[in-house]
């Protein structure tokens, strides 16, 4: 199981383990699941330009940067649009985060009043966006680096 690190959300904790398990990826203990604070690291962190309309975050990463694995979900507040939300996401994926690898594809999905971001590589991608749609998410859009 992945390691959770502070206070997360129980809706999006349990979306993100509910992924993770129905994506069949082997070695889920070394990943990190925490909560993302709105502070001035926020966008970076999630992918997105603004917190505006977010009401909580978290996100599922490697402990080790040498994965190109990024999965962060949002809950939107009362009213918030979700299609600038995804718009949002997709605007803002950063193929360059991490130093020495490179990630393949990202994916946009919605499910309820939530939104998330996968952004990874290859077989990691594959198995993981498997597990998005079968937990009931959404995909709105994919995306391939260009790179």
């Amino acid at each position: 199981q992945p390691m959770i690190l502070g206070e997360v959300e129980e809706t999006l904790l349990s979306e993100l383990m509910g992924i993770i398990n129905g994506s069949g990826v082997d070695s889920p203990d070394a990943f990190t699941i925490s909560p993302v604070a709105k502070d001035e690291y926020f966008a970076y962190t999630l992918g997105l330009s603004a917190d505006t309309g977010i009401a909580d975050a978290a996100q599922c990463a490697p402990m080790m940067m040498t994965t190109a694995y990024s999965l962060s979900v949002v809950t939107l507040e009362e009213g918030a649009d979700a299609e600038a939300v995804c718009a949002d996401f997709a605007a803002n994926v950063d193929w360059q985060k991490w130093v020495c690898v490179m990630p393949t594809n990202a994916l946009v999905a919605v499910k309820d009043n939530m939104v998330l971001c996968l952004v990874a590589a290859d077989e990691l991608y594959a198995m993981t966006a498997a597990g998005i749609e079968s937990t009931g998410w959404t995909v709105v859009e994919t995306l391939e680096n260009e790179m």
